[in-house]
């Protein structure tokens, strides 16, 4: 079996515009970027577990990553700007988004997946237990999720308070320039006339089901 050479996200997200003041900060965006990645492939996916990590690997990242302050000085960021770090992304996530579609569109490249069968986007939402307030009127908090299946990409995650169905409807607006064929598939939930129109909106195709209906649409 041929290997694969899957590229690098960083040079994508390396793109996304350093948002704080330059006097104000000790470690390179881009430094930032590679050890938050690193510990995400690590298994780390919050920031506490990321800064243990940062912690533990410290002579890792000093002699062998070459971790330095914009000084020059061997020293490792604090949790407290890896905070900072996430919530400048966070404020900025059309930016970031972009960054990580291109890099999609060059995996698949790399995977061969083009002009292959569409990718299946498999979308759905939980909800999430005690965030319902009854007496406030406030509807329980939905974590909607979509995720290219046979790839392992997630394009993207929310929590919305509408319903699956209009955050569904929300999302796949932003779906546009994907350079693919995609297919989206969810459950009982999807199964509305809008969500079906935005899809084909978005050159896409859609399958969902119920247990006693199932809808099936392509552009």
């Amino acid at each position: 079996m041929k290997a694969v050479s899957i590229p690098s996200p960083l040079p994508y997200l390396a793109q996304i515009p350093d948002p704080r003041e330059y006097l104000k900060t000790q470690h390179r965006w881009q430094d930032l970027l590679l050890i938050c990645l690193m510990a995400v492939g690590s298994g780390r996916h919050n920031i506490l577990a990321i800064s243990q990590w940062v912690k533990d690997q410290r002579r890792f990242l000093l002699n062998e990553v070459h971790i330095r302050t914009r000084r020059g000085e061997r020293k490792l960021p604090a949790q407290a700007t890896l905070y900072r770090f996430f919530w400048f992304l966070s404020e900025h996530l059309e930016p970031l988004q972009k960054a990580l579609l291109s890099w999609a569109q060059e995996v698949l490249k790399a995977l061969g997946k083009e002009g292959d069968e569409p990718l299946r986007v498999a979308v759905d939402g939980k909800h999430l237990r005690g965030t319902r307030r009854i007496r406030r009127g406030e509807e329980a908090l939905v974590f909607l999720s979509a995720l290219v299946q046979g790839l392992g990409l997630s394009l993207g995650s929310q929590g919305v308070v509408a319903g699956e169905a209009a955050a569904a409807q929300g999302w796949v607006v932003r779906m546009e320039g994907l350079g693919v064929d995609w297919v989206l598939t969810g459950d009982a939930a999807l199964c509305t006339q809008e969500v079906a129109a935005a899809v084909v909106a978005q050159k896409g195709g859609i399958c969902s089901a119920s247990k006693r209906t199932r809808r099936s649409s392509r552009s």
